[in-house]
């Protein structure tokens, strides 16, 4: 659904997908296996995805978007079961076995169940130009970055992140440049783990920059 109100100020878009996947390849770095790669006979992957854009006059803008994700395997055999799981994966298994209804409770990896961003834009004319300024703020849900949701550190939290950039475009120039910052808050977190060291990648902490472009 696409929808346009109050004279284009207003602009509110809806959509929703369905995926069906036979014989998913996944590659993976599995707990007490390492990496491989190995198909899931069914997986299904839905949600639904919002924007939403507000503009009073030509200035200023905002906008914010909303992802819903639900991903699930349907249907696999025992061995698809154990390579997903891994020993750790198994070790929440009842009994400590891995089985394929074992198995189908798994999130899949990097699959949150939402995220959101805000965003809003000011222009500003300025000596026969331009300035824009923008910023944003993203909130998502928690998330395993390993399939087999284990061990412990595998599991990513992803904190509020904020973000921003100031810049200037003459007219007819051709050339912009700006000034950019990234995770403000300095935020610590990681979205890629490792099985077998317990290890994580961390992101990057606040960041600041300088832009320059030209357009031939």
């Amino acid at each position: 659904m696409k929808s346009r109100l109050a004279d284009d100020r207003i602009r509110f878009n809806a959509t929703y997908f369905n995926n069906n996947y036979d014989d998913l390849q996944i590659a993976a770095t599995v707990p007490g296996l390492g990496f491989t790669r190995f198909n899931v006979d069914e997986t299904e992957i839905q949600g639904l995805e919002f924007e939403a854009t507000f503009a009073p006059n030509e200035r200023f803008e905002l906008s914010a978007n909303l992802g819903l994700l639900d991903g699930e395997y349907q249907a696999l055999n025992q061995l698809q079961a154990e390579s997903l799981l891994g020993a750790f994966g198994a070790a929440n298994c009842p009994g400590g076995v891995a089985t394929p209804d074992c198995a189908q409770d798994l999130e899949l990896k990097n699959a949150p169940s939402y995220k959101a961003t805000i965003n809003a834009l000011y222009l500003q004319p300025f000596m026969n130009g331009e300035v824009a300024v923008s910023g944003d703020i993203s909130f998502e849900d928690d998330s395993f970055s390993l399939v087999a949701n284990a061990p412990f550190n595998a599991l990513s939290r992803i904190p509020t992140l904020v973000n921003a950039r100031i810049g200037y475009s003459p007219d007819d120039a051709g050339w912009t440049a700006g000034l950019w910052a990234r995770n403000m808050l300095d935020k610590e977190y990681f979205r890629a783990a490792t099985a077998t060291a317990f290890a994580v990648y961390a992101a990057e902490p606040a960041t600041y920059g300088v832009d320059i472009g030209y357009r031939f």
